[in-house]
């Protein structure tokens, strides 16, 4: 603060500089990439894929929504209200009308079918 002594802290640290033993950066550098984690970009598949059959009915299929059909008690009217709900966020009612789906088409997920509604 008082700037005072900096003159002989400079010389001081211009000796010290001239008996320090040199440090490989070459070394040093291949230190780090042996320790080095590289992440990648990966992109996300999507949550479904919707492809038509040749007799004209609509498959879903994909990682994210067979799990979720498998997950589901369709034993239960919640149940499948909340399926139901769960497509619907998905984007999937949406996907199935750009798709050309109109009431009463087949849709079918693994090996069930269902019946489109508005």
């Amino acid at each position: 603060m008082t700037k005072t002594g900096l003159n002989a802290l400079l010389l001081a640290i211009a000796d010290e500089l001239e008996v320090a033993p040199e440090f490989p950066l070459d070394e040093l550098l291949e230190k780090e990439e042996e320790n080095t984690v590289l992440y990648k970009f990966e992109a996300e598949e999507p949550d479904f894929v919707v492809t038509r059959d040749p007799d004209g009915a609509f498959v879903l299929s994909g990682e994210k929504i067979e799990r979720l059909f498998a997950m589901t008690n369709f034993e239960r009217d919640a149940s499948i209200n909340r399926f139901a709900r769960q497509l619907r966020a998905m984007g999937v009612d949406e996907e199935l009308r750009s798709r050309g789906a109109e009431d009463g088409d087949t849709v079918r997920l693994l090996d069930f079918e269902f019946e489109f509604q508005e």
